[in-house]
């Protein structure tokens, strides 16, 4: 079976990371044996015609809680996985459970289908933590800004960032968690909020690792479940959790001051200071865009110098938001729970 390696906590704040995971494994070169079968509820069937592949698609569902995860088998020896551990595990994944209750849950499902999972290749994976913060999500949203080479786009309450177009799959994401679990339905029903967890407000911060190239390149090497559950993987999975909420620009609060004999042109330059910041550093972002996208400037570098100056306040003086700093704390303070 797969390892799993302690690692104690070393602060206040601790998150249990993985939101969703979905492996491919092996079973053998022929048909599934009734072990596997015997134990999924099947919903579908379908055939690639290119290759005369057979997939027989299902779910396995935990009695305690009522929550399913997705198994599905083919006639060419492979087996998939997709699960979202907390909501399997405690009926609702507003609550997080710890990578060793994780580790148990596939330990459980090797057990019951006959098969090692230790090896099976990661296809996605989320990794999460949720904050109770002092304020609804969108408050903080204003003070999270654009990030060169991502893209920024909000739909409802949850703000994206990510490559490709938008891929949601690969995308990193912070949404109200208290919302998504008051209003959607899920394998199972509604989930019920904790009543620990009633009436605060839950901002999650969600990184996507959509593929297995991107896990594998976050692991540093061919990425299988096993590594989940190794100090040294969840350490670089950790940090990549952490960069990719400190690469975002958070620098929006611009400091004035006017001094005893400064001249016009420095009591202009406040002024000028004073609007942008007043007009806010994500409306001058989107409007940089805009004039670019209706041809106001001639190329791109026309853009960047324009970009540049307009924003060299937030870059030379700006400092983050009581809001950040908040969030700072709640987001950048977390460990790993193993336990």
């Amino acid at each position: 079976m797969f390892s799993h390696n302690k690692k104690q906590n070393v602060t206040s704040f601790y998150y249990k990371m993985y939101d969703w995971i979905e492996i491919d494994f092996k079973y053998g070169d022929g048909v599934p044996s009734s072990r596997i079968t015997n134990e999924i509820i099947l919903q579908s069937e379908y055939k690639v015609i290119q290759t005369g592949t057979v997939w027989q698609n299902g779910y396995v569902t935990n009695e305690t809680t009522g929550r399913k995860l997705g198994m599905s088998v083919n006639n060419k020896g492979r087996g998939r996985i997709k699960v979202c551990p907390p909501k399997f595990i405690l009926g609702n994944n507003a609550q997080e459970v710890s990578i060793k209750e994780t580790f148990h849950l596939f330990e459980d499902l090797s057990h019951m289908i006959g098969i090692d999972l230790g090896d099976a290749i990661i296809r996605s994976l989320d990794v999460t933590h949720t904050a109770i913060t002092d304020f609804t999500p969108e408050a903080y949203f204003p003070y999270l800004c654009n990030q060169t080479g991502q893209i920024r786009w909000q739909l409802d309450t949850t703000l994206y960032y990510g490559k490709n177009g938008g891929n949601k799959k690969n995308s990193k994401k912070f949404y109200d968690k208290t919302r998504e679990v008051d209003t959607r339905k899920t394998w199972g029903g509604r989930q019920t909020m904790p009543l620990e967890l009633k009436g605060k407000e839950l901002t999650r911060f969600e990184v996507g690792l959509g593929n297995h190239r991107s896990t594998s390149k976050v692991i540093g090497q061919d990425a299988c479940l096993g590594h989940l559950f190794m100090e040294e993987s969840v350490e670089k999975l950790h940090n990549h959790w952490l960069d990719s909420y400190s690469t975002i620009p958070k620098n929006t609060d611009i400091n004035f001051n006017y001094i005893a004999g400064m001249g016009a042109k420095e009591v202009q330059d406040e002024l000028i200071f004073k609007a942008l910041a007043n007009y806010g550093r994500i409306n001058i972002e989107n409007e940089i865009e805009l004039a670019y996208k209706m041809g106001a400037f001639k190329d791109r570098q026309s853009k960047y110098y324009a970009k540049k100056n307009l924003l060299k306040a937030f870059e030379d003086r700006a400092t983050p938001n009581d809001l950040m700093k908040e969030l700072d704390r709640k987001i950048l303070g977390v460990e790993p729970l193993w336990e």
